[in-house]
């Protein structure tokens, strides 16, 4: 009996250590592009490092940066430091616009659209130059603010909903031939779950507070343990990391 019970314990510890890595990267899909469009413009922007708002996003991103390393070693649990920390970023990214001069505004865009940034259907491109053609026309940067951090908190969401909708076809399609087994709370747990999901979505694009969808998008995945393959569809995405209990080691 003790053992059995040993056994559960690690059982669940292993589970709880995986779900929780899940989380996490699931969360740092908010804060890679935030720290790639940073990046972007402080190396193409002709702004002085020495200059304020240079000055202000490069605090910005170290802490971003700090927070990242965190959350990849599992330290990190307060999801109201998530979104504060990324909004701050996203300020100090669409501020270095703003504080910018009209010939630098041009210089920048004139680049992006010769090089690489210059794709019109794929939201993350069109984040680089957004705050650049807004800060040219002179749109209050409220706006801009508002427009990235409701794109960048989508990201997660967004990737659950995609994922565990691929994970619930498989079941399906398993169940239909045979191999997999029926069962109806299963059947109940992803009408649910992907309500839920879709109500987050509507929060989402209403500007809901990030904390609130990080702590959503935690229940959203630790229902979907429930349902086959859903974890393992999230972690074959979005986890280039083994985990153990006591460890998290890289491949």
């Amino acid at each position: 009996m003790e053992r059995q019970k040993r056994h559960a314990a690690q059982r669940r510890a292993v589970s709880n250590a995986k779900t929780e890595m899940t989380i996490n990267a699931v969360n740092m899909l908010s804060i890679k592009p935030v720290l790639f469009f940073s990046a972007y413009a402080l190396a193409r922007l002709k702004t002085k490092p020495s200059s304020k708002p240079a000055k202000r996003l490069y605090r910005s991103i170290a802490e971003l940066k700090e927070l990242s390393s965190q959350m990849q070693s599992g330290d990190i649990e307060t999801y109201g430091a998530i979104g504060n920390t990324i909004t701050n970023c996203v300020k100090s990214y669409v501020d270095l616009f703003y504080e910018a001069g009209k010939k630098e505004l041009k210089d920048y865009m004139s680049g992006c659209m010769d090089g690489f940034i210059s794709h019109p259907n794929n939201t993350l491109d069109n984040m680089f130059i957004f705050p650049a053609l807004m800060a040219d026309l002179e749109k209050p940067r409220e706006e801009v603010y508002e427009t990235i951090l409701t794109e960048v908190r989508k990201k997660p969401t967004s990737f659950i909903a995609k994922h565990t909708r691929s994970a619930i076809e498989l079941n399906r399609y398993m169940q239909s031939r045979g191999i997999g087994i029926q069962h109806n709370e299963i059947e109940h747990d992803i009408i649910e779950l992907m309500d839920k999901i879709i109500d987050l979505m509507q929060e989402i694009e209403m500007g809901a507070n990030y904390a609130r969808i990080a702590a959503e998008n935690r229940e959203i995945i630790g229902r979907a343990e429930g349902i086959p393959n859903a974890i393992w569809f999230l972690d074959s995405k979005v986890l280039p990391i083994d985990t153990n209990p006591s460890r998290i080691r890289r491949k």
